[in-house]
């Protein structure tokens, strides 16, 4: 389960191509150390990283400390021979032939000065790499090949084979109950899921988006009886909903879950409400309402995936594979993968791999999550063959797809190892834990109506000059921004205490920070356009070597950021953690926004089109991670 899924995807070598000639450099070097000293075959691993802080250079390994009880000398020893050895390979301007890359491709020849410029030690024996300026500003230039990404809506690639190539993916995800309202916890998953969509696609998977929903169980029921009684109370027939918008269906179908949920603790009400969920499972399509309230919700579902930005190829329902799991697992007894137990139930014996016995058919003949569980694998594997399917479902359910997958897999075979649980973690406000059995549900419509009231308060006072319109349209985007960058920022499988105030802000580690960053960039080129007649982006058709040679610590800050983005967008995939873009981003508006204080732009000689060519960088980059993560920019702030 904890195994990363994508590495058997991976077509060749998962780093960019900088860091495989870095490897390289370092293998050749290491080879001629060990030769050396007379040293036969000798097993280490080379391992690159970023030190922590930028006086340590681009790279750091500490392959010198792996290798010193096998040479039996001092790491610093080791370390200083390494060292002057890639010194003088930068000296001599030495050639470095191609090298086997990725998806059957090989990097350049390139000369070790191109890249390099110098190599030096640290503490016990860590080497460190520091890159070329002219190598940082070529590589930027090239992330700015699609120049016109800045204007426009498209994004970015550097044209580089991708790690994934031509590998086919679903994505599992949002898998809101109708007859429930779109609560907070679900807006965690569809950011969550939405991202990885679109980072899996950059990476070059075909991708799947499904929506596994569940429109059947006590839950249905219980909302039905609420419903009806609600209709009755107020002296209404169900044809009178019908101009109401979804929001309010949506509520009033809430209400009625609510009101279902405080009666079922009456025994009479139970008994009635029990009734009703044995007719839902025995043929949902002939009980009153079932139907009509289903739409409601699908309908009001369908306004958030519009603001939220996402959408499904195919919607899967617990209703469509009930009957088929319950069929298929008790096909599957006779080839001893379930077991009937004396009650009538059928269960799956995971103690036979280590797991727990699961019922998979209940004594009453009705196929248990598990037991649908079988049905959908074979329905979504059906509908698009996956190379790998990835849910998106809360921590809660790990045992649950422990138990599943491995029957999936017998059941199944074709699917062996292409299945995978992406948990995460709960969404807590500071009142606690949400629930929405009582009806106090944090919606995810007030949620994003809530951030966008307090954003136009902001901008009300702060962009007078804009239209009402543009306020709204600024304020919807900026909200959407604040929550799913919240909702993103940390770790999958980390709990979230949602703070509003923290989220909606326009300084600090927030999804409107970034657009403000965005904004002043694109704000900087219009003014660029405004003062020169020429588009902004036309900056950065500038050769790199008529560049300012010596960029000041601020602009080299920002060209020791640009490099890592690739970096960053593959580590992102492999983990399949977004968290890692919103940390790169971040850190990146930091460094152009400190640039920024310290520097003139336009008014600068010497430097104008150099500044302005960061700019367009930060620009660029900034609209494409954030792309990445599901968030739309806004041109002006």
């Amino acid at each position: 389960m904890n195994e990363n899924p994508l590495k058997k995807l991976i077509s060749g070598e998962s780093m960019t191509k900088l860091e495989v000639q870095l490897q390289k450099v370092l293998d050749l070097t290491v080879s001629k150390v060990l030769k050396s000293k007379n040293v036969g075959d000798v097993d280490y691993r080379i391992i690159l990283s970023h030190p922590a802080h930028e006086d340590y250079g681009d790279y750091s390994t500490n392959v010198a400390l792996m290798l010193a009880s096998k040479l039996k000398q001092t790491p610093s020893a080791i370390a200083q021979s390494i060292c002057d050895e890639i010194n003088d390979m930068i000296k001599s301007h030495q050639n470095i032939t191609p090298i086997s890359w990725r998806n059957g491709t090989k990097t350049d020849d390139f000369k070790v000065s191109d890249v390099l410029e110098k190599c030096d030690i640290a503490g016990s024996g860590f080497i460190n790499l520091w890159i070329t300026e002219i190598f940082l500003i070529t590589q930027t230039d090239r992330l700015l090949k699609n120049k016109e990404s800045v204007i426009t809506t498209q994004t970015t690639s550097l044209e580089e084979p991708s790690i994934l190539n031509g590998t086919k993916i679903m994505v599992e995800f949002a898998h809101p109950n109708t007859h429930k309202e779109f609560h907070i916890g679900h807006l965690r998953n569809i950011s969550l899921g939405e991202s990885l969509v679109r980072l899996l696609g950059r990476a070059g998977s075909v991708v799947f988006r499904a929506n596994y929903e569940g429109d059947v169980g006590l839950h249905v029921a219980k909302a039905i009886w609420g419903v009806r009684q609600k209709l009755k109370d107020q002296r209404l027939k169900i044809k009178d909903m019908e101009t109401k918008p979804p929001q309010e269906k949506a509520k009033f179908l809430g209400e009625g879950y609510a009101l279902g949920s405080k009666e079922y603790e009456k025994e009479e009400t139970k008994k009635e409400i029990m009734e009703l969920n044995k007719s839902i499972y025995n043929n949902p399509y002939q009980v009153e309402h079932w139907e009509v309230t289903r739409g409601w919700s699908l309908e009001y579902f369908d306004t958030i995936y519009k603001r939220l930005g996402s959408r499904f190829d195919r919607l899967f329902f617990e209703s469509e594979v009930e009957k088929i799991g319950r069929d298929r697992v008790r096909d599957e007894i006779r080839k001893g993968i379930f077991i009937e137990d004396k009650d009538g139930s059928i269960y799956f014996p995971g103690e036979k791999y280590g797991l727990n016995n699961c019922v998979f058919v209940t004594r009453e003949d009705y196929a248990t999550y598990e037991g649908k569980e079988i049905a959908l694998e074979e329905m979504e594997y059906k509908t698009f063959p996956f190379d790998l399917d990835i849910h998106v479902v809360a921590n809660e359910q790990i045992n649950f797809f422990e138990i599943a997958f491995k029957a999936v897999e017998m059941v199944h075979p074709v699917q062996k190892g292409k299945q995978y649980h992406l948990p995460y973690g709960m969404v807590n406000l500071k009142t606690g834990k949400i629930s929405s059995r009582t009806g106090q549900v944090i919606t995810a419509d007030w949620l994003l109506d809530e951030a966008k009231k307090r954003i136009l308060e902001i901008l009300e006072h702060n962009t007078s000059n804009y239209s009402k319109e543009d306020q709204e349209e600024i304020a919807e985007k900026t909200a959407v921004a604040a929550v799913k960058y919240t909702m993103l920022k940390v770790g999958p499988r980390m709990d979230i205490a949602f703070d509003l105030e923290e989220s909606v802000a326009f300084d600090g580690d927030s999804g409107p920070y970034l657009l403000y960053t965005y904004a002043r960039c694109r704000s900087v080129l219009r003014k660029a356009d405004q003062l020169s007649g020429v588009r902004g982006q036309e900056f950065a058709n500038l050769k790199p070597e008529t560049y300012n040679p010596k960029p000041n610590v601020e602009e080299l800050s920002l060209l020791r950021t640009f490099y890592r983005f690739e970096e960053m967008v593959n580590d992102a995939v492999l983990n399949l953690s977004p968290n890692l873009i919103c940390s790169y981003l971040f850190d990146l508006a930091q460094r152009y926004n400190l640039f920024y204080g310290k520097h003139k732009i336009l008014e600068s000689e010497g430097s104008r089109e150099f500044r302005l060519f960061l700019t367009i960088a930060t620009a660029q980059i900034i609209k494409e991670g954030l792309y990445l993560l599901g968030i739309e920019t806004v041109e002006r702030m």
